[in-house]
This record gives structure tokens, C-alpha cells and sequence, in this order.
């Protein structure tokens, strides 16, 4: 029994063609891959462009004037040495986890694992194949996150330990970030309380003199366990 082709049939591929000249893998090929990798490409590079200016900024003074701001303006406008001491704790909560968060993805892309084996044969005389030195300890990264920022931290966690993930370096940036604010709390909370007390101009230049002896004991610490690796 033969089948006679009639209008529904007609109907039927004209409704079905165009989800079937879709499907051919050679034309998907074709036409989406490359737009798509020259649009992956861009925004990879967009990427590592918004990540390093967001590391620089960590970096440079523009950290300390704006986290100082913040601390300031709550306290100018609520006079509470709480309130401006928590904005104080979580403005450096925000800078230094998103800094870190951005270093970690730098220093597990290619550019960055190259910097890192760079600096582990200028500074340290490793090469690649050579086994990683000893960790460092828990003092020194917390004079290293003090002193630098989570995402110096991280890079100089990273020469020692070349395995390290980029999770772990978020992990680790994040907790730093958490502790840095608890330690700026405080500060903030006996800062403003002194300047609502005393005035500005006595607790600054007690602010300005704990700040130099605990800048000064934190290189002192560092100089002596780098010295005692060599």
C-alpha cells in the first residue's frame, strides 16, 4: 500500500525544516565557535584587567584614605565610637576580601603562575622542578597581612607552596580579610573612643606612634625569619 503525499504533509515539513537545518554539527561549528572564543577571549581579558586594577588599588594608599574615610565620616556624622568603628571593620572586610578573591584568580592563570616561578628563581633559587620550601608561619602572615594585604599574602603563600588552588587561596584570603577587620574594629573602637574623650589631636599622635611600633616589630619579625631560612 503506497502512500499519497497530500497538504498536511506539505504542512508537516515546512513546520520541521527549520529545526532541522539547525542541528548539523558541522554548520553549529562553524558559525558559533569562533564568535564565541573571541568573546570568551575578551572578556577574559576584561577580567584580568578589572582584577589587577582591583590589586592595585588594594595596594596603593587609595586603601588606607578610603577605609580612614569611611571611619571618619560615621563617626563625624553619629559621633559613636561603635558605629564608626564596625564601618571601619567592614569597609576593610570589603576591600580586602575582594582584593583577595582577585589575586587568587591572577595567581591561578598563566601569567601568574609564571610571575610566581620568576620570583621563586630570582629570589629563592628555585626552579621549577625543585621541591617548595618550608611554610610560613602563622606570625609571619599576619605581619604580611598587616603590613601588605590579603593579596600579598597569597602571592607569597603561593611561592612557598605551588600547589596551592585557587579555592584555597580564596579560602585563605577570606579568612585574613575576616581576622583584618576584627583587629581594625578594635582599633577603630579605642580611636574613636579616645577622640571623643581627649580630642583628635592627642589620639592621633598616639594613633601615629602604636601604628610606627607596630609597623617597626612586624619588619623586625619578618627580617629575622628570613634571615634564620638563609
Amino acid at each position: 500500500m503506497t502512500h499519497t503525499e497530500g497538504p498536511d504533509d506539505d504542512r508537516l515539513r515546512r513546520v520541521l525544516a527549520p529545526s532541522l537545518s539547525v542541528t548539523s554539527p558541522e554548520g553549529d561549528e562553524d558559525d558559533v565557535s569562533p564568535d564565541n572564543d573571541r568573546k570568551a577571549a575578551s572578556l577574559t581579558r576584561l577580567k584580568r584587567v578589572v582584577q589587577s586594577c582591583i590589586v592595585a588599588a588594594e595596594l596603593s594608599p587609595a586603601n588606607e584614605v578610603a577605609r580612614y574615610a569611611v571611619f571618619g565620616w560615621v563617626l563625624f556624622r553619629t559621633e559613636s565610637a561603635m558605629l564608626s568603628a564596625l564601618a571601619f571593620g567592614l569597609a576593610t572586610f570589603c576591600i580586602e576580601s575582594v582584593a583577595a578573591v582577585a589575586a587568587a584568580d591572577l595567581l591561578d592563570s598563566q601569567r601568574g603562575r609564571r610571575l610566581i616561578e620568576r620570583v621563586n628563581e630570582s629570589a629563592w633559587g628555585r626552579s621549577e622542578d625543585d621541591e617548595d620550601g618550608r611554610s610560613l608561619s602563622v606570625p609571619m602572615q599576619a605581619a604580611i597581612a598587616m603590613l601588605f594585604g590579603t593579596a600579598v599574602l597569597l602571592a607569597a603563600r603561593q611561592t612557598h607552596d605551588r600547589t596551592r588552588t585557587r579555592t584555597q587561596n580564596r579560602q585563605l584570603g577570606i579568612r585574613a580579610a575576616g581576622l583584618m577587620s576584627c583587629y581594625f574594629f578594635l582599633e577603630g573602637v579605642i580611636t574613636a573612643t579616645s577622640a571623643l574623650t581627649f580630642g583628635w589631636v592627642p589620639t592621633l599622635a598616639v594613633v601615629l606612634l602604636l601604628a610606627a611600633g607596630i609597623r617597626s616589630h612586624f619588619v623586625r619579625r619578618t627580617q629575622r625569619t628570613e634571615s634564620s631560612r638563609l
